[in-house]
């Protein structure tokens, strides 16, 4: 693929959130590298979850997932920090992870092996403090299972440094994440945010796992799901006691909107990954304001909160979510110009509607070598080549 350098100066924002575009993004980083990802703070599961419950605050999981997979992976000690960083304690033993956590703590373990003794004293200042915390406030028992050492590390540096903004800083700095490209959560906030949605039913559901992944007998299977009761209407916000609320977006993601020069709705979650980004005052009339690409990149099967509608409707709840349900009266291409399809996709798809709504339809190849497994079923994923590549035509033109 010949990819000339001045496209890669291209800014780009991509609305992420969970981690269905992480398949990807390696890939888009390298040729994309003046990207801004925009994420959600109100994931409510697995390890954040743990952490929430104990310190409050925003969910900081699906930002240090993104922050880990754009890590620089140049040099022995940079693979060391992010192997180290994405690292999870075991899952079936809690006095093994309690042990393996306090190897962690007191530098007697074999993730430091590569890493510099200038960045061990830092990482381990970030995750004493966090450790510190969680003895003086925990009553009762706190969960080490499955934890995140890079969700302990960031949640450490947020409360040394005060800042969720000033925290992904630092994890970017202690990563080398490339200079141009930027992780922004959707709002700026050490408050403890959630969402919520109302169904077609008027049945009302609080919580991200609650309407993605519910919990069987305790236990989360992301592979698997139970479908709701009726289809998702409508999405907002809600504070820790569970009273609505309309938060406003972090003002740097307004900037990097109107700087941008392609729109990217990344494939994931639609109701809790993607749309939380998009129902906030003021990015449905940045977006609008754009002269640019904006594209869809449509998943390639159902999940819980997309059970059985058509890419069409996809589209529309994409559109009502940033026209904030009826505030704004802006046409579908105001927001999207095209539909990315990968070859093979379950979700049906009327061509002749989509386009008459004016958008595109560009339909992106499969990956050979992958394939997503939920439902007891085998699913195409993209492939990044020409996903890319496709990117590419549509951005020079």
């Amino acid at each position: 693929m010949n990819l000339t350098p001045t496209l890669s100066q291209k800014q780009f924002v991509v609305f992420k959130g969970g981690t269905a575009f992480n398949g990807i993004i390696r890939d888009f980083q390298k040729h994309f590298p003046h990207t801004t990802y925009i994420v959600p703070i109100t994931d409510d599961g697995g390890s954040s979850k743990e952490i929430r419950r104990v310190f409050g605050g925003p969910s900081i999981g699906d930002l240090r997932s993104t922050l880990t997979r754009l890590s620089d992976e140049s040099t022995p000690e940079t693979c060391a920090v992010k192997k180290l960083l994405e690292y999870r304690l075991p899952n079936n033993d809690a006095s093994a992870a309690t042990a393996e956590w306090h190897n962690i703590l007191e530098d007697n373990h074999p993730l430091y092996t590569h890493i510099s003794s200038k960045y061990r004293g830092l990482i381990r200042c970030f995750l004493c403090k966090f450790e510190a915390e969680r003895l003086y406030r925990i009553s009762g028992h706190f969960d080490m299972r499955n934890g995140s050492i890079g969700n302990f590390f960031f949640s450490g540096t947020r409360m040394i440094l005060g800042s969720l903004e000033t925290a992904i800083f630092m994890y970017s700095s202690v990563a080398k994440i490339h200079s141009a490209t930027q992780v922004l959560p959707i709002i700026d906030s050490n408050d403890r945010l959630g969402v919520g949605v109302r169904l077609q039913n008027n049945e009302v559901l609080i919580g991200q796992h609650t309407i993605s992944h519910p919990a069987e007998r305790g236990l989360v299977n992301k592979e698997s799901y139970i479908p709701l009761p009726s289809p998702i209407k409508e999405l907002f916000y809600v504070d820790k006691f569970k009273n609505v609320i309309a938060p406003q977006p972090h003002p740097e993601v307004i900037n990097q909107i109107k700087r941008s020069e392609a729109i990217i709705y990344g494939m994931g979650s639609l109701w809790t990954s993607i749309i939380p980004s998009l129902i906030l005052e003021g990015v449905g009339e940045a977006i609008a304001s754009k002269n640019c690409s904006k594209i869809v990149l449509l998943n390639s099967c159902h999940d819980r909160e997309t059970s059985s509608i058509s890419a069409l409707e996809y589209l529309h709840h994409i559109i009502d979510s940033l026209n904030r349900y009826g505030v704004l009266k802006n046409p579908p291409q105001a927001y999207i110009t095209h539909l990315f399809i990968v070859e093979g996709t379950s979700i049906p798809i009327d061509e002749l509607k989509i386009k008459r709504a004016g958008i595109k339809i560009c339909k992106i190849s499969q990956d050979t070598h992958k394939e997503l497994s939920t439902q007891n079923k085998k699913y195409p994923v993209y492939s990044s080549d020409d996903l890319i590549s496709s990117l590419f035509k549509i951005v020079d033109n």
